[in-house]
């Protein structure tokens, strides 16, 4: 029996209509780039579709011709994904169609290298008399989402959404859609012969965790954080002392408030306005030290990382 992507991990291909969180793997996919409303009959998206099935129907029979593939076997071709984006928000405005940006693709099966895609691409162009240079060989690492089954119009996704975001927020997550993380939906209907009420659409949204700071500590495990929620004073005067031996300044009980480096609230005097990486972060508009092109190069945040593998984790999970 064919290998079918949607049932070997249906906690990628199946979620519930419940929101969940997920961590996506890294993935080979075929590929296509393009921009406009993905609703005009001879757009950039409706184009994109085709190339994609015919190099991934090449790949599929190639056991049939003398192309052998290492490690080929049976397989249902996934279905379409799509990445979409559009310029300067890190929202999707559904009713300015015409200002998306997308990339379509086709999960492609493990066994398949950059070499077998390009034997692909070039036995589909020799056959179809087509232009596939469109097409691209795409390795992503989606990292950490969050995620639902969406069934109904795609104009009705914003209610998925929604829901979607609170249950981020209320299991300490902030969206994480940026330049390289995008909004991310799989078509498990063909809507050419389902009906509009019946479609159903995964749809994904990278997060990341809302309270690691903005240099990858996580300031969930920090007690200052915990003796605030808690009001525990006894806390308070074990972290002031901790601090002060540290830092070799007089920091006070008093002085321990604070909710969070990256997060609306109280905090410490130096965490509000002291602490150079965060300054510097707020100043360059990152989320993170994460997003600086020139973190490995900056000597205070490696400080803080060379003594803590899991910030350099948090900093990287992007």
């Amino acid at each position: 029996m064919a290998f079918d992507y949607k049932k070997e991990y249906k906690e990628f291909y199946m979620p519930a209509s419940k929101p969940s969180i997920v961590t996506v793997p890294k993935t080979n996919y075929i590929a296509v780039r393009g921009k406009g409303n993905p609703n005009d009959e001879n757009g950039e998206y409706k184009n994109s579709i085709g190339l994609l099935y015919a190099i991934a129907f090449t790949i599929k029979m190639s056991y049939k011709g003398p192309r052998k593939i290492d490690g080929y076997f049976e397989f249902v071709v996934p279905p379409l994904e799509g990445f979409w984006w559009q310029n300067g928000a890190d929202t999707i405005d559904y009713a300015n169609k015409s200002g998306f940006n997308f990339i379509s693709l086709i999960r492609l099966p493990d066994f398949v290298t950059k070499a077998d895609f390009d034997w692909a691409v070039q036995e589909a162009t020799k056959k179809k008399k087509t232009d596939f240079s469109k097409v691209e060989f795409l390795t992503y690492d989606e990292g950490v989402c969050v995620q639902s089954m969406h069934v109904g119009s795609y104009d009705d996704e914003p209610k998925t959404v929604a829901l979607m975001h609170e249950f981020m927020k209320a299991n300490g997550y902030t969206l994480d859609i940026t330049e390289s993380r995008y909004h991310h939906e799989i078509y498990l209907s063909d809507p050419r012969k389902c009906a509009v009420e019946k479609l159903k659409t995964v749809i994904r949204h990278p997060i990341r965790k809302q309270l690691i700071a903005y240099c990858g500590l996580d300031c969930e495990k920090c007690d200052a954080r915990k003796a605030t929620l808690e009001n525990d004073d006894a806390l308070r005067e074990k972290v002031a002392l901790l601090w002060s031996d540290m830092n070799g300044v007089e920091i006070t009980p008093e002085m321990i408030n604070c909710e969070g480096c990256r997060v609306d609230g109280v905090k410490t005097p130096f965490c509000d306005s002291l602490c150079p990486i965060r300054q510097c972060a707020l100043g360059k508009g990152c989320k993170t030290c994460g997003d600086c092109p020139t973190m490995s190069a900056c000597q205070t945040v490696n400080m803080v990382i060379s003594n803590n593998a899991e910030a350099l984790d948090n900093l990287k999970s992007k």
